[in-house]
């Protein structure tokens, strides 16, 4: 059985990068994915977010490198998650990355 996802889209936001209690630098990033069709009603493509998070060892070089509207390639899995929040069983699904591939860098991001 395979559980592998391919994304390509741009970054909602700059990342942030923050430690785990281990120690373990993680970060979790959003991606703006364009629908291939038009949404009949507006005549527009819509997107959807999608949030991701980013593991060592490559999550320095991403954060670094990736700002603001990057248009980025992602490969990864699904992940789905149960969190208790007041109560309730509430899950939540998000990619961990496994690839990430530049595909624009903005003029900031090239600047540093």
């Amino acid at each position: 059985m395979y559980n592998y996802v391919f994304l390509v889209g741009r970054l909602v936001r700059d990342i942030e990068v923050r430690k785990t209690e281990n120690g373990k630098d993680v970060s979790t990033m959003t991606l703006a994915v364009t629908r291939s069709f038009k949404n009949p009603q507006t005549n527009t493509y819509d997107a959807d977010f999608i949030n991701i998070s980013l593991w060592e060892p490559f999550v320095g070089s991403v954060a670094e490198h990736a700002r603001k509207g990057d248009a980025l390639a992602v490969k990864g899995r699904l992940q789905t998650r149960k969190e208790d929040i007041n109560g309730k069983n509430i899950y939540t699904q998000e990619v961990v990355a496994e690839r990430v591939l530049f595909l624009s860098l903005n003029k900031q991001s090239l600047e540093e």
